[in-house]
């Protein structure tokens, strides 16, 4: 999603679909709503039992659907959470919530039984169950008892305060907006409503009942907005406006760190930001809730799946990503290499360049490659022609099958084709890996500087407007993972998809693309493993490569 500060979009939107997520519009119900409406059909008392049923399949599903809403809100936090350290920014368009409390009304008794768990021990298998195991018993029945006593215990106001919270702790801001404009009454006329109406009781609620109700719901709006420093847009039809004071809020805010004296305590610190500017008021975020020693704890022991799983591949990647710090040389054309086995066994090298914008480069150039081992040896070479206008470049070379693992040099001599600009060359080490298939990778750029085109990348710092990639040759027979780490190993939930990826000369890579927009400025590391598809193969050292968002 891309910010900008036209609303004309957003604004023809909600015009366009006043009614989109109205919860008195005629939709249809899923299954589970169906069910309930099955079960209380809203008949009233007969001859056979005075239990009065009505107004409950409406009150499960008004419950339901609020917990629904507000749990993906929760989800998005915390998705939100580990996909940049920025201030983040959801719009919500909806009318509010009631923010349901515990309610022993909905859980009285009903169909004369009172409603019990339904959490036995099956008689057939002997196994715990939360099914209805009286075979004379309504199954569906039991079920919406079970959910309705579950629902009855909802405390929506304590979830709505740990959602804010949560929202705080991922620095998350939430901009609401009642498409509804100026309202005055909560409940529509075209209320829908299961079964019979009672006696005396009339369609829609009181204009008292109604009022508080709709205080309610405009409440949590406001309160979802001023709880996480965002801005609320109610009552009023000037839609356009309220977007445009979103987009200013947006755009216009200073994001201060500072590392915090509080204690671990899981308690919420209150923050007070003042300046000396006279005639300038300050908005900025009541506080945050810190993080419990007991928490911490629990996020130290994670399964060894959500994090880096030994010490040896943390200390791997706190290696790579240190090697971000070394001075990137000031150089005509920098120079990598990345080397692994194949499947017939033989060593093979890829030579990565990369030139700088120097306009010796202008009209092309010829690289030749060669590979030393420890002895001077020439183990193999390669050469080829450099397009004018390219700035990046890849070499294959392959060795014989009989060599070894050990170490090797890249020498790289790189002749621009203006005749007045002598040659080029740089030498790095190329070791060889001991494990035969071992993920050798390939980083690539692309981006506006880049023509928006794919080029082999030496220099690890990509700007936010830039994509990273990362090609391992592809080996029959096995299959490649990705995923992204922080600095400090720890997973980051941004799903890194391995695709197929031939190049001009017919080989097959898999390749992880990463566009770099969601995340801050920062150290990153992508972590690249590669396992056997045959059964009890054991999975490979992964490949870790550590890259720096920069400004």
């Amino acid at each position: 999603v891309t910010f900008a500060r036209r609303t004309s979009t957003i604004d023809s939107l909600v015009m366009g679909h006043w009614d989109w997520g109205d919860r008195a519009r005629a939709v249809a119900l899923d299954p589970t709503e169906r069910t309930y409406q099955n079960c209380y059909p809203g008949l009233g008392p007969t001859p056979a039992c005075a239990d009065d049923d009505r107004g409950v399949a409406d009150e499960m599903m008004a419950r339901r659907r609020e917990r629904q809403t507000l749990g993906a809100l929760d989800d998005l936090v915390q998705s939100l959470r580990d996909a940049r350290e920025e201030r983040k920014a959801v719009l919500v368009l909806s009318d509010g919530w009631r923010l349901y409390r515990q309610s022993g009304a909905l859980g009285r008794r009903l169909h004369c039984r009172v409603p019990l768990p339904t959490a036995g021990t099956d008689p057939r298998t002997g196994r715990l169950t939360t099914q209805g195991h009286d075979p004379a018993a309504n199954g569906d029945l039991a079920r919406c008892d079970a959910e309705r006593m579950d629902l009855a215990s909802d405390d929506n106001e304590v979830t709505f305060r740990m959602l804010l919270d949560r929202a705080n702790r991922a620095n998350v801001s939430f901009y609401s907006l009642d498409p509804r404009g100026v309202v005055v009454f909560d409940t529509p006329l075209s209320q829908p409503q299961t079964g019979r109406q009672a006696p005396g009781q009339p369609t829609i609620p009181s204009a008292g009942v109604d009022a508080t109700r709709l205080q309610a719901r405009q409440r949590a709006l406001r309160d979802l907005a001023a709880g996480t420093d965002g801005v609320a847009v109610l009552n009023t039809t000037d839609l356009e406006g309220g977007l445009t004071r979103i987009a200013a809020d947006l755009s216009s805010y200073y994001l201060l760190g500072y590392y915090s004296t509080g204690k671990l305590d899981g308690r919420f610190h209150a923050i007070t930001v003042r300046i000396k500017r006279p005639g300038v008021s300050v908005r900025a975020r009541r506080g945050f809730l810190a993080a419990s020693q007991a928490e911490i704890g629990r996020a130290a022991a994670v399964s060894p799946a959500g994090r880096a799983t030994s010490e040896s591949q943390a200390t791997r990647v706190a290696t790579v990503v240190a090697s971000l710090n070394a001075r990137v040389p000031e150089t005509p054309f920098r120079l990598a290499v990345a080397s692994i086995w194949t499947a017939s066994h033989a060593p093979q090298w890829w030579a990565i360049g990369e030139f700088d914008n120097n306009d010796m480069w202008s009209a092309g150039a010829h690289a030749t490659a060669t590979i030393l081992n420890a002895a001077g040896d020439t183990v193999a070479t390669a050469q080829a022609p450099i397009a004018a206008g390219v700035r990046g470049f890849t070499l294959d070379l392959t060795g014989p099958s009989n060599g070894g693992p050990g170490d090797y040099r890249l020498q790289v001599r790189v002749q621009p084709k203006r005749g007045d600009v002598p040659g080029q060359q740089a030498e790095v080490a190329a070791p060889l890996p001991g494990t035969p298939g071992a993920v050798a990778a390939i980083v690539k750029r692309r981006g506006p500087s880049t023509g928006n085109r794919d080029v082999p990348s030496v220099d690890v710092r990509f700007r936010r407007t830039e994509r990273i990639r990362v090609d391992v040759a592809d080996v029959p027979g096995t299959t490649v993972f990705g995923r992204l780490l922080d600095r400090n190993g720890n997973p980051m939930r941004i799903p890194i998809a391995m695709v197929p990826a031939p190049d001009a000369d017919g080989r097959l890579w898999q390749s992880a693309q990463l566009p770099l927009g969601p995340l801050a400025p920062g150290d990153f590391v992508l972590e690249i493993s590669r396992s056997d598809t045959a059964a009890g193969a054991s999975p490979e050292l992964p490949t870790f490569v550590a890259f720096r968002v920069v400004p």
